[in-house]
């Protein structure tokens, strides 16, 4: 089974429509980080505004989907064996390629393995309707979650 978490806003956790095996972290109470190893650790901005904020909590994932701007001294303290990072920046593995018209799309700018070891190509993608009205930062960060489960393109 796979062991996956978000910390990040409940609204937009609910919003996102994440596969049911993806706990939902109340940023309120991030030390539930340190209870497990996890498959895929999500972080929101908010979500790594308030992990930062608990100086002496360390964690442990295999895939750390992380804004990619996120603080150094945050990845220090999560043991992952890799870091997607996410957001507008051209290092960024997930970004956008185009926005507008009442459509945006998903850009993967290098390969990626899904938690399950799957190779995940660099490609776009067109995202539904229903993230439109979600922050950008926001919709990456879902749609990522779902990528590297499996179940963005399904």
């Amino acid at each position: 089974m796979i062991r996956a978490g978000f910390l990040g806003a409940s609204e937009l956790f609910a919003a996102g429509r994440l596969p049911p095996e993806v706990i939902w972290i109340d940023p309120q109470r991030p030390e539930v980080l340190t209870t497990r190893r996890w498959d895929l650790l999500t972080l929101s901005r908010g979500g790594c505004e308030r992990l930062e904020a608990h100086k002496g909590l360390f964690c442990a994932c295999e895939t750390l989907l992380v804004p990619g701007d996120c603080g150094g001294a945050l990845l220090q303290r999560i043991r992952a064996e890799r870091v997607v990072g996410y957001g507008v920046d051209r290092k960024d593995s997930l970004t956008f390629s185009s926005m507008g018209d009442g459509q945006k799309v998903l850009c993967i700018q290098r390969e990626l393995r899904s938690v399950d070891g799957v190779l995940v190509e660099s490609q776009e993608i067109p995202l539904p309707d229903t993230v439109l009205h979600l922050p950008e930062e926001g919709v990456l960060a879902l749609m990522g979650t779902r990528l590297l489960l499996g179940t963005l393109l399904q």
